[in-house]
């Protein structure tokens, strides 16, 4: 199975996420890294260029029912999809990491 980096935005934080993917797409080890995305409410135009940069877009739904969940704000399914990963990305291998820098990841 191949790996997947999988990220997640709002049009809040999309210019954050832009930089992350544009950060993992310079380096040559990352031009053909599979990139998987959440969309947690992006405008269409952000949406347009994440479909030319990343090779997936997921909208995720609530994969858990709680007290309150019908109010929750939409950016919590970023957080809650965690443990559902296998669910959006199935033929890849996903495992939930967290890397600060560049070196410390293999690709």
């Amino acid at each position: 199975m191949q790996i997947i980096i999988i990220t997640a935005a709002d049009a809040n934080y999309f210019e954050l996420v832009q930089g992350t993917i544009l950060s993992v797409r310079e380096k040559p080890e990352g031009e053909n890294v599979a990139i998987g995305f959440f969309d947690l409410g992006c405008t269409p135009e952000q949406l347009q260029w994440l479909e030319t940069q990343v090779n997936i877009i997921q909208k995720p739904d609530w994969d858990f029912d709680f007290p309150g969940r019908n109010e929750a704000p939409e950016h919590l399914k970023g957080l809650l999809v965690r443990p559902c990963l296998p669910k959006y990305f199935p033929n890849f291998d996903t495992a939930d990491s967290r890397f600060m820098k560049y070196s410390s990841s293999s690709l």
